[in-house]
């Protein structure tokens, strides 16, 4: 047949064994890319976070809720999980102010499609977070007291089992 190429036996079986491993390289490489590219500041999120201490307003949340809540960060997505209920998104900090800025996303469950503002700062394995439950008015401190739309809770890292 003029015009066909056929390829070698051995080329065939070389591409059979060089494809899984191209490809493994390259998800590898994206992934330590994605790594290279993580802020200080979004490194010292990343991980499970559970709250210890949480306040409405100037209502104390109960332990037996609290209890039931993680809060998740990887690379920079999020997950929350408040008992069976999941709620993911993505999320986005800004460092520079004082205190620093946190812009969650959500991408599914009930929260799917809004965005929640908050302030954080984090002292090592603690974390404390003042939500902003109107979400065209960020909070500028780390505190509830006297007002119902913002929600502090205090978090510590989960420790790897």
């Amino acid at each position: 047949m003029q015009g066909t190429y056929h390829q070698p036996h051995g080329s065939l079986l070389m591409n059979r064994l060089l494809s899984p491993i191209l490809v493994f390289v390259a998800l590898t490489a994206a992934a330590s890319a994605l790594a290279a590219e993580l802020t200080d500041d979004q490194k010292k999120l990343q991980g499970s976070w559970r709250p210890v201490d949480a306040r409405l307003g100037d209502i104390k949340i109960d332990e037996e809720t609290l209890q039931k809540i993680t809060f998740a960060y990887m690379d920079d997505r999020f997950t929350l999980t408040v008992g069976e209920e999941i709620q993911q998104g993505t999320f986005a900090i800004d460092p520079k102010p004082s205190p620093k800025t946190l812009d969650l996303f959500y991408t599914s469950g009930p929260n799917n499609g809004s965005t929640t503002v908050a302030v954080y700062e984090v002292d090592g394995d603690n974390l404390t977070v003042c939500y902003s439950l109107n979400s065209n008015n960020r909070p500028t401190e780390l505190k509830s007291e006297g007002d119902q739309t913002r929600l502090l809770v205090k978090f510590e890292r989960k420790k790897e089992q």
